[in-house]
């Protein structure tokens, strides 16, 4: 179940940051848009649509990583999320 949330979370990300409903499908026009686009999809699962460095970059510009346990935070965090270490 978290793999396929995961999974339609990051292909509703790559396709303009659409809703996920509860049940991790990304919303039908993300998806049937995707499908359109007819991406191939590997033994990884993920489709082969944008490339990893656009959405990279996007997603690490309001991000920082905590030094203590790689946690990724919101920007406007100055304690980590995950095991409150304080930022630098």
């Amino acid at each position: 179940v978290t793999r396929n949330y995961f999974e339609n979370l990051v292909r509703a990300l790559e396709n303009g940051l659409c809703d996920v409903d509860s049940n991790g499908a990304a919303s039908s026009k993300a998806t049937s848009s995707k499908t359109a686009a007819g991406s191939s999809k590997g033994k990884g699962g993920r489709g082969k649509g944008t490339p990893k460095a656009s959405l990279s970059s996007r997603i690490t510009d309001d991000l920082w990583s905590c030094e203590q346990c790689t946690y990724a935070n919101a920007r406007s965090a100055t304690a980590c999320n995950m095991c409150n270490r304080q930022r630098r």
